[in-house]
């Protein structure tokens, strides 16, 4: 940007090129005349205007600089909640995770320790009573291998949970 002090080269046209000036119609002789007052004051003018409109670009640029760092900002802030959020709920899950897998584990005690009664009520009836007839020995091995798939069962969804955990809480949060 030119300094507002500093001499302006002569252009085409203008006054100081020795070319003809404005509203001359004849060739400019060899002497020139100094520019009038009202030259002068129009060129003045002219530059004044354009310094005008260039002060207006300044201050629409300045503002769409502020507006960028202000959106920027609002940015940032949105992500940090967001990461704020998912960090809450990856908490959650994991202390529900946590809680369904001691809820199955109580449940897989509660249906051995019931299976156990079981066997030991049969077992101590059919101590005291002849021996057992054969179907109801088929009926109590069916009822023992239905514990044992269950059981099997909720052993791969414990481990399964228990893995999901573990890969959770080995990945720290990004912040």
């Amino acid at each position: 940007m030119e300094s507002i002090l500093s001499i302006p080269t002569p252009q085409e046209g203008s006054p100081d090129d020795g070319g003809p000036v404005r509203g001359d119609t004849q060739e400019a002789s060899p002497s020139r005349t100094p520019p009038t007052v009202a030259e002068t004051l129009d060129d003045a003018s002219g530059a004044l205007s354009d310094l005008r409109k260039s002060l207006h670009r300044l201050r629409a640029a300045i503002d769409r600089t502020g507006l960028h760092q202000r959106h920027e900002s609002e940015i940032g802030q949105v992500l940090l909640v967001g990461q704020r959020k998912l960090t809450e709920l990856v908490v959650q899950a994991q202390a529900q995770a946590a809680q369904i897998i001691a809820s199955a584990e109580a449940e897989a005690r509660d249906i051995v320790s019931n299976a156990r009664d079981e066997v030991q009520q049969m077992a101590g009836a059919d101590r005291s009573a002849s021996p057992a007839p054969a179907d109801t020995v088929r009926q109590l091995q069916s009822a023992i291998n239905g514990f044992e798939q269950v059981n099997h069962e909720l052993l791969r969804e414990i481990t399964a949970l228990r893995h999901a955990l573990d890969v959770d809480t080995r990945e720290p949060p990004e912040n």
